[in-house]
């Protein structure tokens, strides 16, 4: 075999060691087998984003700062490696065929491929508009006590007027100077929620109608049933809820014959015996309200970057009486016992990993934040309880 033979031979080699190098992307590598083991934690990193990003907006709006919220519209994953080559022939290989003055060197690079691909869309327009400034349908809210909510943490969240019942409807927007009607409203939820617990509350559509009029039904026969059978150690209990479900009439204007009340949105109308009219918050007008209880410095407070509330007597109000499920601390330094926190203006925010009552207002919230971004629809029949 002659010189020339066998540098095409090796030419040859060279040129398909090259085409297997650079044709391997696309192989399986991983695979199946990397997104099993990594799927987890990409799914641990977008819950942990969502929950920081809604804990920053909180603080953003307890210092009257413009919030931002950047939506995850896909997240896209490989599981390919992806191999790329390259073959160096040196600088005299076919300068002279005479004689090889150069080795031939291959080189190959691995590159795993398996980061995720992920689309952020800030919402605007119809969307922002759909999702933050558009109040929220009452047969979302009940569908959230079907789905196992308190009536009292759900009601307290996202309704802010029942008939002239008010729920600090000044703290739908920035902080208020003036504390706000509430007390009233938290009674009226406190023995609606003991009624539910006793499953003598129903919501659904009155027989005959549409399902686009809805009905909440108090089953006091059910309850005077219980209260004929009843032993000496639960007479005096249901006795009791008797007495406070004709409270819970009095405090709406409700006519004490009547167990079966319409619900409405509409405030112009005449409000009936009969009726319980209802207004729901915005999703904004829900952040805004949970952001009263972030606790901020002494500092900020007295350098006027947030706003205080005052009470009758002129003191500081405090909002943990309103918004009683939910609070945020913060710190100087970074907290250990954090279950989400967030850096703004040099301070650590955070709600504690032992807080229950914030951990779970936080995940309705973010339920409430997935329902506005839906088509939910407001004719959907529910039936919440037996």
């Amino acid at each position: 075999m002659g010189l020339k033979q066998i540098k095409i031979g090796v030419l040859k080699g060279a040129s398909c060691g090259a085409a297997l190098f650079l044709g391997g992307c696309g192989m399986p590598g991983g695979g199946p087998k990397m997104f099993r083991s990594q799927q987890p934690e990409y799914n641990a990193a977008v819950v942990s984003n969502e929950e920081r990003q809604l804990l920053e907006n909180l603080v953003r709006l307890r210092y009257c700062d413009n919030i931002a919220s950047l939506d995850i519209a896909s997240l896209g994953y490989t599981g390919s490696r992806c191999i790329n080559g390259s073959v160096s022939l040196g600088d005299g290989f076919l300068s002279d065929l005479g004689h090889i003055d150069k080795k031939v060197g291959a080189s190959l690079k691995i590159n795993p491929g398996s980061d995720p691909s992920v689309n952020l869309t800030p919402p605007s327009g119809k969307d922002y508009i759909k999702k933050y400034m558009t109040p929220i349908q009452f047969s979302a809210v009940s569908a959230l006590v079907q789905g196992g909510w308190s009536v009292d943490r759900v009601f307290n969240l996202c309704v802010e007027r029942i008939n002239d019942l008010y729920n600090a409807t000044e703290a739908d927007g920035p902080t208020p100077e003036k504390a706000p009607d509430y007390k009233a409203f938290q009674a009226f939820t406190r023995i609606l929620s003991e009624a539910d617990d006793n499953r003598l509350l129903e919501f659904g559509s009155k027989p005959g109608k549409n399902f686009s009029g809805m009905y909440l039904y108090l089953n006091e026969p059910k309850l005077n049933d219980r209260i004929r059978h009843a032993s000496v150690e639960t007479m005096s209990y249901y006795n009791g809820l008797k007495t406070r479900i004709r409270e819970w009439k009095r405090l709406a204007g409700l006519s004490q014959d009547t167990s079966l009340f319409s619900l409405d949105d509409d405030f112009v109308s005449d409000m009936g015996a009969s009726s319980l009219v209802i207004q729901c918050r915005s999703l904004l007008g829900v952040m805004f309200y949970l952001s009263q209880n972030v606790d901020v410095p002494q500092e900020h407070k007295d350098r006027g970057l947030v706003g205080i509330t005052s009470d009758a007597a002129g003191e500081e109000f405090g909002w943990g009486e309103v918004c009683k499920y939910f609070s945020v601390q913060c710190s100087k330094y970074r907290p250990k016992n954090a279950y989400v926190s967030c850096k703004y203006r040099g301070q650590y925010f955070y709600i504690a990993d032992d807080d229950r009552d914030s951990k779970m207002t936080l995940m309705l919230v973010m339920q409430l934040c997935k329902l506005q971004s839906s088509d939910y629809k407001s004719n959907t029949p529910l039936l919440l309880l037996n």
